[in-house]
């Protein structure tokens, strides 16, 4: 086999700056991106060998470090979730996107196939960074308000926001100017869903529709939300449901049911698995011991990046955060700082055993969410682009949660809805 050699100029990957000096081999039986290696130009086949990467469909950066979506996790078997890209999978999508070749030994001075040398693989995967790559913020599993008032409808990556989009069902575009009065008749959507859960008030009953539009919003948030919690006075009270009601409507399955541990590491270590795998919710179910804690205040109040100790590991790495915490239970103790760093939606039943009662507007409250479920994500939509188009009026700003206080509780009370 013969081949010719040409600069790099001379063939530009698609959408990519051509680089010269670069050392490429050209022939009809490699893939479509062939580089040559050879000592003493490894440095610049890894560039370019990033910048074939770069063209993969599941290949992406995160924290300093190149990552790929899977489906399912410790937790959740049918949740999407970043994993780290192991070397072993890296070789075989750089092998999809491109051909590795050496210079034969052969009198003929071509080219022959090769593997990748662990030197080569270590200056792409153990790089200081990756200029061509995607950066990947987080996850979604539903339409979303994004930052600048529009809304992310089109499956798959995101360059604007940086979030990937999958998906479960089919939804409804959204108008592009919806009224106040379309807002409100969204908010009476969204709290009807709720109606039979006992609430101590209105504004507790718009808690769990808080969690709802921070979740529906959460490429627009670039800055700390609040934890909801879902407080009872008794047993069978219906705390579970609400928070799996939020989870059923942005992501199309309950929640996966987290027990709050009692010392700190052990939260640490919950909270920081979490960031790495880009997780969406998280739900701290009937929590019997006093809620809060410094790892818990520090990642409710760390805007979107987090440094933290990886796990097994001595080193601290800068993630991105874009996780939702929700918890609830029976009187549920808040300490510390946390106090100040939760929203609270009381529930309290006027029976002796509330788990008896049978009378519901909605008896299967959980199965008629997921069968309407793109109508309720739309209501979601709906009140925060009718906000945005009316100018965004804001309420009063709450510390430590001004930039989201002035968006989900803002397009909540412009709906109508009492303030949170």
């Amino acid at each position: 086999m013969t081949s010719e050699r040409f600069d790099y100029e001379d063939m530009a990957l698609p959408d990519q700056p051509p680089e010269s000096k670069s050392r490429l081999v050209a022939s009809s039986n490699l893939a479509r991106h062939p580089i040559l290696l050879e000592p003493g130009t490894l440095h610049e086949a890894a560039t370019l060998a990033e910048k074939c990467l770069a063209g993969h469909s599941d290949v992406y950066q995160r924290a300093h470090q190149l990552v790929h979506i899977v489906e399912g996790n410790e937790v959740e078997s049918n949740t999407p979730t970043v994993k780290p890209l192991r070397r072993g999978l890296l070789s075989r999508y750089l092998s999809q996107v491109a051909s590795l070749v050496k210079p034969s030994t052969r009198s003929n001075s071509g080219v022959i196939p090769t593997n990748p040398p662990d030197a080569f693989m270590s200056m792409i995967d153990e790089a200081d960074g990756w200029p061509s790559i995607r950066p990947l913020r987080g996850l979604l599993e539903a339409p979303s308000f994004r930052e600048d008032g529009s809304i992310l409808q089109s499956p798959g990556y995101d360059p604007q926001t940086g979030f990937y989009y999958r998906p479960g069902i089919e939804f409804e575009w959204l108008p592009d100017n919806p009224t106040q009065t379309d807002a409100s008749e969204a908010y009476e959507t969204l709290r009807d869903l709720f109606c039979d859960f006992p609430f101590t008030s209105e504004a507790a009953r718009t808690v769990p529709i808080c969690a709802l539009l921070t979740l529906l919003a959460r490429p627009a948030l670039k800055c700390s939300v609040p934890a909801f919690v879902i407080d009872a006075s008794t047993r069978g009270s219906g705390k579970t449901r609400v928070c799996d009601l939020v989870s059923l409507i942005t992501r199309g399955r309950p929640t996966a049911k987290l027990s709050f541990p009692p010392h700190e590491e052990e939260l640490e270590k919950i909270l920081s698995s979490s960031a790495m795998a880009a997780s969406q919710l998280l739900n701290f179910d009937n929590v019997s011991v006093p809620f809060g804690g410094g790892p818990i205040d520090k990642f409710l109040t760390c805007g979107t990046e987090i440094e933290m100790r990886v796990l097994g590991k001595s080193e601290l790495k800068t993630f991105t955060w874009n996780g939702t915490i929700v918890a609830n239970g029976n009187n549920i103790a808040l300490i510390g700082d946390t106090t100040r760093r939760v929203l609270i939606g009381r529930m309290e039943p006027r029976v002796e055993r509330p788990e008896d009662l049978c009378e519901f507007k909605y008896p299967d409250v959980e199965g008629w969410a997921l069968a309407n479920r793109a109508n309720l994500v739309q209501a979601g939509l709906t009140i925060l682009r009718a906000w945005h188009v009316a100018g965004r009026p804001a309420i009063q700003a709450w510390g430590s949660f001004e930039k989201w206080s002035g968006v989900v509780p803002s397009a909540l009370v412009f709906a109508g809805a009492p303030n949170p």
